[in-house]
């Protein structure tokens, strides 16, 4: 999709047919918030890296996130007016941290 208000160097979009808009409502480091706008099915192309922790939200509703290129993300939004939401948390990377550190520890102990 396409926005005179998107930066480039930040974020990006993108629809196959060029009928669409995007609006950046919130760019912060854990949470951006988009308003999108497309007569079709489009798929929105997220510049951050694509690290676990990171979540995408569809008017509220929890949608996959796709691997774009090689380190970027992606999610697909459907035709009309939406709020798409990504949002990043730590804990994920704490928990797997943690996860990781546990097998490790467990065997020091036999």
């Amino acid at each position: 999709m396409q926005s005179e208000k998107l930066n480039p160097c930040g974020e990006a979009g993108l629809t196959v047919d060029g009928k669409g808009t995007l609006e950046i409502k919130t760019k912060k480091n854990t949470v951006s918030i988009l308003k999108t706008k497309s007569e079709t099915h489009q798929f929105l192309l997220f510049s951050e890296n694509n690290l676990p922790g990171w979540k995408a939200y569809v008017d509220g509703v929890e949608t996959p996130i796709y691997m774009t290129g090689s380190v970027y993300m992606g999610t697909s939004v459907p035709k009309g007016e939406h709020e798409v939401r990504f949002e990043f948390t730590y804990r994920t990377i704490i928990n797997e941290f943690m996860d990781n550190i546990k097998l490790p520890l467990l065997l020091l102990n036999d």
